[in-house]
């Protein structure tokens, strides 16, 4: 079995580069409109076509976070 180290290691750095900056505007929508992040969509959230996107990335980690906490809170034991 790999470690992780060992997969780091095996990642084509240059062509992780290339393809992150060839994400489009386009991309970056569709990320952020996807119910499901993919690869492809953390590399476009990750490139500089999402620079003018800060703040609906940001609008949508809060909300992720704030469903997050409930369904934490959920399940935590009521306090006396």
């Amino acid at each position: 079995m790999k470690t992780f180290t060992d997969r780091w290691r095996q990642l084509e750095w240059d062509d992780i580069r290339l393809r992150i900056n060839g994400k489009t505007a386009a991309d970056v929508e569709r990320a952020l409109n996807a119910a499901h992040l993919s690869r492809d969509d953390l590399m476009a959230l990750l490139s500089p076509a999402a620079a003018d996107y800060l703040e609906p990335m940001a609008q949508r980690a809060q909300k992720l976070t704030r469903q997050r906490l409930a369904l934490i809170h959920l399940g935590a034991p009521a306090r006396p």
